[in-house]
């Protein structure tokens, strides 16, 4: 199968995703693009990657489950379904640039699959994805630091992947929510690296 052009993966969208969510994916897509060609990569990919990167976002926890073919590959999978099913989101959008949109660059499903816990020592295309899905919050409470991160990411593109990091697992401990220890594990290698 042939990866599907763009017009059709937007529609594909717009029919399994909310409007607003939609427009996310749309502004990661082109955040994505944008960050490709600050590190000489091609944007086109990175805007796949980034358009793919929620296209599961609107499934319920059920659907999630129910859904996710690839338990036995993710870590704290058992966990993940326990407490925090939503989570599988994103190695359900990878499963869908898979066989949905026919996408097989593996680079580009990884960047998907590792857009929200992130992954150790991730190559710069999931940076980009894991950074540019923070810069353009679907949600209106994170607005105000999604600007300041838009200028932290032109000055250190690290400490922007950093920050958001931070910034996840902070969010998560302050709604006294189970955070996975993924999250954590990302952090601590990246934060070590500097």
């Amino acid at each position: 199968m042939a990866c599907m052009d763009v017009e059709n993966i937007e529609e594909y969208l717009k029919k399994n995703l909310t409007r607003h969510r939609f427009k996310h994916c749309l502004n990661v897509a082109k955040a994505c693009a944008k960050l490709a060609r600050k590190f000489s990569m091609d944007p086109n990919r990175a805007f796949l990657a980034g358009l793919a990167h929620d296209s599961a976002k609107n499934k319920t926890d059920e659907e999630q489950i129910a859904f996710c073919k690839n338990g036995n590959s993710i870590e704290y999978f058992a966990d993940i379904v326990k407490y925090a099913p939503q989570l599988l989101h994103s190695y359900n959008s990878a499963t869908i640039a898979k066989d949905v949109f026919g996408i097989k660059d593996k680079e580009i499903l990884k960047a998907i699959a590792n857009h929200t816990l992130g992954d150790i020592d991730m190559s710069i295309l999931e940076k980009i994805v894991y950074v540019g899905d923070a810069l353009y919050p679907a949600t209106v409470h994170d607005m105000t630091a999604s600007i300041a991160l838009r200028s932290l990411t032109r000055i250190n593109f690290e400490g922007a992947l950093r920050s958001i990091m931070r910034a996840k697992i902070s969010y998560t401990l302050g709604k006294k929510e189970w955070v996975c220890p993924k999250s954590l594990e990302v952090w601590n290698f990246y934060v070590l690296k500097k």
